[in-house]
């Protein structure tokens, strides 16, 4: 067991020092030269990790022996209590400063449990229900601070689960906000974790735990420009690690470790207005909540070089379907270099017997798929996250 002991010591030489003790008074002492020092008394254990009781000097970690020349110890205490010396014989003191169940020479500041008094109060009783509110008596607290506020809920009181909020503001009247962060309970069924809102730039920044069901691990949306996700990395079948969605105009895709080596899909789209019809024969997405539909115009599949220089012929480097041309464009990868060598397949109503072109129809079909079913999926995780967010915000929380 570790103590902390304070022990008078002098400043002369050793030799002087142990004169001093072994003669046992402390007439010939200088006031001058003594004072008051802390060590580390360490007594041995069971495992016997040290030979017996020794101090440490706390500033080098030195090991002092047991019989190192002080001239008295005035205390010892460690996490549990605190010990004061009653025996004016230093040597005495020094022979029992390992048994502190001496009460004539020590004695114990702090009672222990069994000596305790008993309480005159009467034990305190909180209901669970007060206990989570955590902020009395509303479950909500309110922190004004120089061009910023701090709001704080307690567990289940915010019905979107809000358990902290942060506002910053462009100024100390706290009119227009900068920014506002907010932190959310583990409970949310999309397991958001931390938004990031800043309504000058229409900007808003949200992270999710890998718990979700759609691998999301952050997710960027600024209103008109760009939508951004990246998906935790080796949690998804497809591999898909990013998407990024320039508004209107196209979606990338960004893969990683596939086994047919795709890296990269850019998706180019035609948003519809309300009033346009859907043109025959194409492909459209649902772009999400009051955002209507979009056309696929055309899909570029881009793959990694393989390490392999033999197959380097055959292995494809960008495969473009060109949607509205009905057109197919093939790179091959030794290609890649010269995009002016590519091949062309037209695709028209018959149906043709070239087994290359099925293949190349049966893979455009296999990539709008994809692309529908990862849409679908985004827009199932915002419909999600729009009715968590409609439902009634929380009362004003209380100023302090």
């Amino acid at each position: 067991m570790k103590y902390l002991v304070e022990q008078r010591e002098v400043s002369s030489n050793l030799w002087g020092l142990e004169m001093i003790i072994s003669d046992g008074t402390y007439s010939k002492l200088n006031t001058a030269d003594v004072g008051v020092h802390c060590w580390v008394f360490v007594k041995p254990g069971r495992r016997e990790l040290v030979g017996g009781p020794c101090f440490v000097e706390p500033s080098t970690g030195i090991l002092y022996p047991f019989n190192a020349p002080y001239t008295d110890i005035y205390a010892m205490w460690n996490d549990k209590n605190y010990w004061v010396n009653v025996d004016d014989d230093a040597s005495i003191v020094k022979e029992s400063a390992h048994d502190l169940t001496n009460s004539d020479r020590w004695r114990q500041v702090f009672p222990t449990d069994s000596e305790a008094p008993y309480s005159w109060v009467d034990k305190l009783k909180i209901p669970r229900d007060q206990f989570l509110l955590q902020y009395p008596p509303n479950g909500r607290r309110c922190i004004l601070l120089d061009q910023a506020k701090v709001e704080l809920f307690g567990d289940n009181v915010d019905p979107q689960g809000v358990v902290a909020r942060i506002i910053q503001y462009e100024d100390s009247a706290r009119t227009n906000v900068l920014e506002c962060t907010e932190l959310f309970s583990s409970k949310r069924n999309d397991h958001l974790l931390r938004r990031t809102r800043k309504p000058m730039f229409m900007m808003h920044h949200e992270f999710f735990s890998p718990m979700n069901e759609f691998s999301i691990s952050e997710r960027k949306d600024t209103a008109g420009v760009q939508r951004s996700i990246n998906f935790y990395q080796k949690t998804r079948v497809d591999g898909l690690l990013k998407r990024v969605e320039d508004v209107g105009n196209s979606i990338t895709e960004i893969f990683h470790a596939r086994s047919d080596g795709l890296v990269r899909r850019i998706v180019y789209i035609k948003e519809l207005t309300k009033d346009e019809k859907k043109p025959k024969h194409s492909e459209v997405i649902t772009l999400g909540i009051g955002n209507g539909v979009a056309v696929l115009t055309r899909i570029d599949e881009h793959f990694e070089k393989p390490n392999d220089e033999t197959s380097m012929e055959e292995a494809v480097a960008v495969r473009s379907f060109r949607l509205e041309e009905k057109k197919i464009v093939v790179t091959s990868q030794s290609d890649h270099q010269a995009l002016d060598r590519h091949v062309i397949h037209l695709k028209e109503d018959i149906v043709r017997p070239d087994s290359q072109f099925n293949e190349l129809i049966a893979l455009e079909n296999s990539s709008i798929r994809a692309v529908k079913k990862i849409q679908d999926e985004l827009v199932e995780m915002c419909e999600s996250n729009y009715r968590q967010e409609t439902k009634p915000s929380s009362a004003p929380s209380v100023e302090h």
